[in-house]
């Protein structure tokens, strides 16, 4: 009976709106599928005994799927089709810029217990190694050069104007906070200019005061902070230009380009997702030639993608000859072949020949091969033979290709597993950050954690994925970097699905970098920060319906 009821919502869905039933159906299967997926894996990572999903059980697993999806569907078909109309909201218009001081004021004064708990900052990630650059062991493109020229910079001032490199930290990390608080309150000034119910907007401005990770983050010595923070003004600003008709004039745009163009000196792969916005926006302009249509807009926005994009170029030429930097190690493109090479040999190395084992073990030593971990690369690529994959890159390519021929599953394996950051929604690894002190590379410069608030400390130590998975089994999803990919996909989706194209170029930016660490060393909250900075943003826009012009 209820597989009946199931099937006449579906068909109610295909008449009402055929685009938008399609999308929600394939979107529901994709989430449920992944779920079902992600659950096989996992339990086969964790128990040895318990056997990987083979053809027939992925089958099975599909056909369950299609199943479900007839009663996902109903409710992901009307969750796309909610939101509220522009000029709706309750209550009194208010001041976006009143709003914009207080909560850039308050959201800072949020963060600073966590600034004392783990006071003078959190010294963590490639700052050691970022820091010995500056220090005068050279500039290398592996890192942002711009940001290791502003940590060094502000570590530097810091000991200069109050005496140790502790308060060098302490600047940075106030620093930090500063530019991470004032983007959020930036994005919250948005939702109050185009009059977001406020109960909407309130929600936002406390998840950005109150989510443990923001601030954690913030303190922690990253590009990935100042990075999150510029891409949530960027896709705040593509929002209000998009949705509005409207390309930002004088100041607003000259402001807006160097902000983008921050973006992309600040991570390395940010520069792929502008260019692939920009292909997308170029043959958009190419169909709409062909068509003889003209859209304006369009054509400003391409424009200014292409000057975005080569103003990143640009820079980071100019930077690299300033800093005389060298470049940076191939083995961060190597993450995926190191990993399925790894992941291989750990379980069919007893099946290779003895010519296969010797020049697998040229390149990666077995040492680092045991060390393989299915949600991390860097144990496997850190012992990559990076001379000798220089001096015979084809040798390399052909025995990787060949593996990949006898042991095909191992090779699909691993990517899945490496990405489940992206796609399984209960999560696993992916709420991962790094509280552990980093490489302190000479005597001369050294970082001494003290907490002022060490009780406070231990309470934010505390979201570790055991503890979230035992206390939150289902909300916890929301500590998991895989609830923002989908928050972005099921945006992607209503967008396209509502033929809102030319909307899709901010959150098109933001798919297209998440594709970008499919390829990296693993998903977790660094990777994806810009991604959680902006989930408030991308829910109010797929919320958003056409109304009046913006204020």
């Amino acid at each position: 009976m209820r597989s009946r009821w199931n099937r006449m919502w579906i068909m109610q869905d295909f008449a009402a709106d055929r685009r938008r039933a399609v999308v929600a159906s394939l979107l529901s299967f994709l989430l449920l599928f992944s779920e079902f997926l992600g659950g096989s894996l996992l339990r086969s990572a964790m128990d040895e005994r318990v056997a990987l999903p083979g053809v027939g059980t992925v089958l099975l697993f599909a056909v369950g799927t299609l199943a479900l999806t007839t009663v996902a569907e109903p409710l992901l078909f009307r969750l796309m089709g909610a939101g509220w109309r522009e000029g709706t909201a309750d209550g009194p218009a208010r001041h976006p810029n009143r709003v914009f001081a207080m909560s850039w004021i308050l959201t800072f004064l949020a963060w600073i217990p966590c600034f004392l708990a783990f006071y003078p900052g959190l010294y963590t990630y490639d700052i050691g190694w970022q820091w010995s650059m500056y220090e005068g062991e050279g500039y290398s493109t592996h890192h942002s050069l711009l940001h290791t020229w502003l940590s060094g910079t502000l570590f530097r001032l810091g000991r200069q104007l109050f005496g140790s490199w502790n308060e060098g930290l302490a600047l940075y990390a106030l620093f930090q906070l500063l530019i991470l608080s004032g983007s959020v309150a930036f994005a919250v000034r948005w939702l109050v200019k185009i009059r977001t119910p406020k109960k909407v907007w309130v929600t936002a401005a406390a998840f950005y005061m109150l989510f443990p990770f923001f601030p954690i983050m913030g303190i922690s010595t990253t590009k990935d902070v100042i990075y999150g923070a510029l891409c949530l003004i960027v896709i705040v600003g593509l929002a209000e230009m998009t949705y509005g008709h409207a390309l930002y004039r004088g100041w607003r745009l000259a402001l807006f380009a160097i902000v983008m163009i921050l973006m992309g000196l600040f991570r390395n792969n940010a520069v792929y997702g502008v260019l692939f916005v920009l292909i997308a926006l170029a043959i958009a302009c190419l169909h709409h030639a062909v068509r003889r249509k003209s859209n304006p807009l369009l054509l400003q926005i391409t424009v200014l993608f292409l000057v975005c994009a080569a103003g990143i170029g640009g820079m980071n030429r100019a930077l690299i000859r300033v800093f005389d930097a060298y470049e940076g190690s191939v083995a961060e493109m190597l993450s995926v072949p190191c990993q399925q090479l790894a992941r291989t040999w750990i379980y069919h190395g007893d099946e290779m020949t003895e010519e296969e084992k010797e020049q697998l073990f040229y390149y990666i030593p077995e040492v680092s091969l045991n060390g393989y971990t299915y949600y991390l690369s860097d144990p496997v690529k850190s012992g990559l033979n990076l001379i000798g994959v220089k001096e015979d890159p084809g040798g390399f390519v052909s025995l990787w290709a060949r593996l990949g021929r006898e042991y095909p599953a191992e090779y699909i394996l691993s990517p899945l597993y490496n990405t489940m950051g992206l796609w399984y929604l209960t999560g696993d690894s992916s709420c991962y950050v790094d509280f552990g002190q980093a490489w302190i590379f000479d005597d001369a410069h050294v970082i001494e954690p003290d907490s002022r608030l060490p009780a406070l400390q231990e309470a934010y130590r505390w979201f570790q994925n055991e503890n979230i998975r035992r206390t939150f089994p289902l909300v916890g999803m929301v500590f998991y970097t895989s609830f923002y990919a989908w928050v972005l996909y099921f945006c992607l989706g209503t967008l396209f699905a509502e033929k809102r194209y030319l909307e899709m170029a901010g959150p098109l930016y933001l798919f297209a970098y998440v594709l970008t660490l499919a390829l990296g060393p693993c998903i977790q909250i660094r990777y994806m920060f810009g991604t959680l900075l902006c989930a408030p943003v991308l829910l109010v826009v797929m919320s958003r319906k056409r109304g009046r012009a913006d204020a």
